[in-house]
């Protein structure tokens, strides 16, 4: 997705790709649109339909989030409960995990989740999409599982070959709960993961030598939700083995835990876990 066309309360997704584009290009685009066209659960983005628009050729309409995606929803609302947007961003998550075939994500990060004016969150953008178990893949395949950026993608995804992987092998659940880790650390943080690093091949590297972001040590991150356990969480979605990590499904259970005490904990206790 690289631009947006906003009328009548709707959002055009455009794909740079003109109707003469290669052909491989094309069923890319319109695998895209069957994924997307499946799902059916309130933390994920609906789909309208597509539209041809210009020179860009194909266009994906869905409904235009006023407020943002949840970045730009936390600067304006910094009280916001940010647990239960994770819960939200996880039961989206864990909903495309549980289809038959699992649909992977492949590009979670904050900008790529939307808040609804109800102030629930819903994953949008799956243009890194791809269903598992896909017949075998063809060079714009590998090329589009490859893309991303290194702050929130798996080792796993950044070297393939290490792991005994492909590019479009590495392409798993396991990676987007990776990536949930990352999310978690910029909802709490406001920061980008490893934000003190500016050029990503640096990124990169220390991803392969199992660096993960530090935790903030900060009372606003505390106080915003970030406990021992929410912390705990990030890290078990980080672990270097994909095996190991949790599946959507129980960072849902973990999460919905978490919720339901922090709107019952008064915010003089968070204050007293921070000092601890």
């Amino acid at each position: 997705m690289t631009a947006l066309y906003v009328r009548s309360r709707c959002i055009v997704m455009l794909q740079r790709h003109s109707v003469s584009s290669d052909v491989l290009i094309i069923q890319g685009i319109l695998r895209e649109v069957t994924n997307w066209m499946r799902l059916d659960h309130p933390n994920i983005l609906e789909f309208y339909g597509v539209c041809g628009h210009g020179p860009y050729g194909f266009a994906m309409v869905s409904p235009w989030m006023h407020q943002g995606d949840v970045v730009k929803y936390l600067v304006t609302n910094p009280n916001a409960n940010r647990p239960a947007l994770l819960l939200d961003i996880a039961q989206g998550l864990s909903y495309l995990h549980s289809l038959p075939p699992p649909l992977v994500h492949g590009d979670l990060r904050a900008r790529n989740v939307l808040v609804r004016d109800s102030g629930e969150a819903c994953l949008a953008d799956f243009g890194l999409s791809r269903v598992l178990l896909e017949a075998a893949g063809s060079e714009s395949s590998e090329a589009s599982a490859s893309r991303g950026n290194a702050r929130w993608m798996a080792p796993e995804r950044l070297a393939p070959d290490i792991y005994g992987m492909t590019h479009i092998t590495s392409f798993t659940p396991a990676s987007d709960v990776y990536s949930f880790g990352m999310v978690m650390y910029e909802i709490f943080t406001g920061q980008m993961p490893f934000c003190e690093t500016r050029n990503h091949f640096n990124i990169l590297g220390k991803v392969l030598a199992g660096d993960r972001p530090l935790h903030p040590g900060s009372w606003t991150a505390t106080n915003r939700g970030l406990s021992d356990t929410m912390w705990g969480i990030a890290e078990d979605c980080w672990k270097e083995n994909w095996k190991e990590r949790p599946r959507a499904e129980e960072l849902v259970r973990r999460l919905a835990a978490i919720v339901a005490q922090y709107a019952a904990e008064p915010e003089d206790a968070r204050v007293a876990e921070y000092l601890d």
